[in-house]
């Protein structure tokens, strides 16, 4: 996926995600399972991962909290940073320039905001990259599928569903791909919506937030294809971990992928052919099916 930034005032990226961890050790193991390649220690203590040519994409902190700490989005240029900041503070929102921060993420520039529900925001642009020590996975994997389009995408829970999706509509930028009005018992609809902000079908995701459940629900890591998930899935079956969701097919990004319990409880979506988004031709839909076939699970 070659990705491209648009030119509205519009974060452009899911750059970069921070983890509390109260394990670092099961997570150490965990991430070489996925093929992520340990980084060079954040200045702030911070355990990091490479996918590609960024310094690093996830970072892991001590923290008994095992949920999202902090996701960061790229602006892609100091114009378009500038354009975003200004959308945020005419919608009366604080957002707080941090330069001390923007040093320990190794970003050019950082403002920091929360979402309606509280989740930590640093929007930035200028990430530091590293393309004279090239990714090397240590799992057979040549790459993650990333660049523009950043590093995945991210489902936040969310108490308000309505109020956080016109957040990062209408103060972010994103814009509507489709939603899921799932069905998941007679009578009960949970509605979920996705939104874009480069060629992958979803850079975040809005769902209902259950009880006792974290921030996120999960994070996707998109490989090149279906070989590199069948051989995810193999590592993570003989290690024993909890397989939450069975390999499946996505009825909206139809991405073929598989769900993977982290350490910290919540999952990793590992998947490959996700739909890539023609802005200047692509129609919301409704969907009445989360996935096409597969993605069997016990609990949501």
């Amino acid at each position: 996926m070659n990705g491209a930034w648009n030119e509205e005032a519009a974060v452009g990226a899911l750059g970069y995600i921070g983890i509390g961890v109260s394990s670092p050790e099961k997570w150490a193991d965990f991430s070489a399972l996925l093929g992520l390649m340990p980084g060079e220690p954040g200045p702030d203590g911070s355990i990091r991962y490479r996918m590609d040519e960024c310094a690093w994409r996830i970072a892991l902190h001590a923290d008994d909290i095992d949920d999202c700490l902090y996701a960061g989005f790229d602006c892609g240029t100091q114009a378009r940073f500038e354009a975003v900041l200004a959308r945020i503070a005419k919608a009366g929102i604080a957002a707080t320039r941090d330069e001390d921060l923007a040093r320990v993420r190794g970003v050019m520039k950082l403002a920091r905001l929360t979402d309606p529900d509280g989740v930590p925001l640093e929007l930035y642009y200028g990430p530091r990259v590293v393309p004279e020590q090239p990714f090397r996975s240590p799992q057979p994997l040549s790459r993650f599928m990333t660049g523009a389009n950043g590093l995945g995408h991210v489902i936040v829970n969310a108490d308000d569903p309505a109020a956080s999706a016109a957040f990062y509509r209408d103060v972010l930028g994103l814009s509507l791909s489709d939603r899921i009005l799932f069905e998941a018992a007679p009578g009960v609809v949970i509605p979920l919506t996705f939104l874009h902000c480069n060629e992958r079908h979803h850079s975040i995701a809005i769902a209902p937030r259950m009880p006792d459940s974290k921030r996120v629900h999960h994070l996707m890591l998109e490989v090149p294809g279906i070989d590199d998930v069948g051989f995810a899935l193999d590592r993570v079956m003989a290690a024993g971990l909890e397989i939450s969701a069975t390999l499946g097919r996505h009825s909206n990004d139809r991405m073929i992928s598989f769900y993977v319990r982290t350490p910290s409880g919540f999952e990793v979506e590992y998947g490959c052919e996700g739909l890539a988004v023609d802005r200047a031709t692509w129609t919301v839909a409704d969907h009445a099916s989360i996935s096409v076939w597969g993605h069997r699970r016990e609990r949501i």
